[in-house]
């Protein structure tokens, strides 16, 4: 591992050490043992509560497991760290018809998208977004609409990842052999072999 990733991990392990009471309480269901949590919302979430979150998506709830901060990278750590249920909660509190939602209403809905770019802001300094007015908190979010920054790396991850599978698929029908992005990132490959 080169220092940046131990710097990551440190950081992660400082994090998730840290947190207070609250936060080791899983913020949809209230179970102990939160370890898992949603990097879009930055709360804390159980196994079971974080399995739903990921059927909603990246778009909707990027979900990482604590994983004794193994694969975190700091852009994400920001919003659990400037996020927290506590934080969350209190958002969530002056919306009573967002809270009586089913969770992936509640997850899909205006508010929760207002509340990620709310975070995202304060991650990334950009401009606050005006507060819902109650009307329509509770409506459903045009899915894809906004993402965080950390959803979009996470996207962009994604989609690079299925492009190499979808490639090195091709190529192996092809009897080719392409090297993985990750080898030439690397620099296991040189330029000769392009």
């Amino acid at each position: 591992q080169d220092k940046g990733d131990q710097s990551e991990l440190q950081a992660a392990l400082q994090l998730f050490k840290s947190r207070v009471a609250d936060d080791c309480l899983c913020a949809d269901c209230g179970a102990i043992g939160a370890d898992w949590a949603s990097v879009s919302c930055g709360v804390y979430l159980c196994r079971a509560c974080a399995e739903e979150h990921e059927s909603l998506g990246i778009r909707v709830s990027l979900v990482r497991q604590l994983n004794d901060g193994w694969g975190w990278v700091q852009r994400e750590l920001r919003y659990v760290a400037h996020g927290g249920n506590a934080a969350f909660r209190t958002s969530l509190e002056r919306y009573p018809a967002v809270q009586s939602l089913p969770r992936a209403e509640r997850y899909s809905s205006r508010f929760a998208e207002y509340y990620r770019r709310h975070l995202d802001a304060i991650c990334t300094g950009a401009m606050q977004p005006q507060p819902l007015s109650p009307d329509v908190a509770a409506q459903p979010s045009t899915k894809g609409e906004f993402l965080s920054a950390a959803e979009a790396a996470a996207l962009a991850q994604e989609v690079s990842r299925r492009f190499e599978t979808a490639l090195q698929q091709w190529a192996s029908a092809q009897g080719r052999s392409i090297p993985s992005w990750r080898a030439w990132e690397a620099g296991e490959i040189g330029r000769a072999h392009v």
